[in-house]
């Protein structure tokens, strides 16, 4: 394996906003130089900052947004709070599961 710098123009910003640090990514090279970037389809990612969850209201299968250690924001069930990780699929900006 190879360590390359990249640009974000290559990674793209739908992409980019699930990138950290010693992520592994698959990539597409031609003459030297990476044309695209592809992230894995599912990615782990801790809860930086979310409101807390209100006891009792899980019932209603409510949702609120929820920002991760990227920065990215998706939508997460009432009982994830701040510091716990959860499953991404980044293609659709949709939370999965806790890990």
């Amino acid at each position: 394996f190879d360590d390359i710098m990249l640009t974000d123009e290559i990674i793209g910003p739908d992409q980019l906003k699930y990138l950290k640090e010693g992520m592994e990514c698959e990539g597409l090279v031609h003459n030297d130089r990476v044309i695209t970037v592809e992230l894995p389809a599912f990615v782990e990612l801790i809860v930086t900052r979310t409101t807390p969850g209100i006891r009792g209201d899980t019932a209603t299968g409510g949702t609120k947004p929820a920002t991760l250690e990227t920065g990215a924001t998706v939508q997460v069930p009432l009982f994830i709070e701040e510091g716990q990780v959860i499953r991404v699929d980044r293609r659709e900006d949709k939370y999965l599961t806790r890990v």
